[in-house]
């Protein structure tokens, strides 16, 4: 199992070639998946500008409605670097509307294009991160736990009926890693500086090679291991997705 973070971040500003006045660009750039950036109706395809600092080689775009995207990735000067297309999915649930993308480290200030294009219905996304990456840990364990945290009200009457009401139902993640100790110490660095704010990541099973894209907290004193072994931590970590 890996496990990938994008840290620090880098992304500096963002603008989209439409855009709805109460749904700006600048939404994409808050902790919040559901505080969306909307292109103006009947507009496709649409494109996304971000700028970024330097130092970076990741990035991750999460809250997606679109069926395709085409990241782009340019230079200090302008000039390409490396381009890549995703399918999205056009409707497919498991894709869960986002995407992740790496490429050569670009260490000055540039510009990453996100084109993205949808047949039905205004495009838009909930967050957008670019930074570093880093590559924190390998699985002793295969598989990953997944489950899903509901939010939703369900109270009982007193004739025994359940009132409910739908609320967001989060995904959540319990992973086993037996990381290096420099890459585990780099992990609890990484939670000291953000603690439970939402952080781009990305899981991978190296069983099915299933990969899950994730804007998350790193929640419920999540982060624990034992330093059983001479150069690596028996640890594991739990990941709430972030709304």
């Amino acid at each position: 199992m890996g496990l990938k973070m994008i840290y620090p971040e880098t992304q500096t500003g963002v603008v989209a070639s439409s855009y709805e006045s109460a749904y700006p660009a600048d939404n994409l750039l808050d902790n919040k998946i559901k505080k969306v950036w909307r292109a103006e109706s009947g507009v496709s395809p649409v494109t996304v500008t971000v700028t970024s600092a330097g130092g970076d080689n990741c990035v991750a775009l999460f809250g997606i409605a679109a069926d395709a995207a085409t990241v782009t990735v340019k230079d200090a000067g302008g000039s390409t670097v490396s381009s890549q297309s995703f399918n999205l999915g056009s409707g497919d649930a498991r894709v869960y509307r986002r995407l992740w993308y790496e490429y050569t480290l670009q260490a000055a200030g540039h510009e990453i294009e996100i084109q993205l294009t949808k047949a039905a219905g205004q495009v838009e996304a909930g967050v957008v991160r670019a930074g570093a990456i880093i590559d924190l840990a390998v699985n002793p364990k295969y598989g990953i736990q997944e489950g899903r945290e509901d939010q939703s009200i369900v109270k009982k009457l007193s004739n025994g009926a359940l009132y409910t009401r739908i609320r967001d139902i989060q995904r959540t993640y319990d992973a086993q890693l037996m990381p290096i100790s420099a890459n585990w110490y780099a992990l609890t660095d990484l939670y000291d500086s953000v603690g439970p704010g939402a952080i781009a990541m990305l899981l991978v099973d190296g069983v099915e090679n299933r990969h899950w894209c994730v804007f998350g907290h790193m929640v419920d004193a999540s982060i624990s291991g034992s330093h059983d072994r001479p150069t690596r931590v028996s640890g594991k970590i739990k990941i709430l997705e972030a709304v």
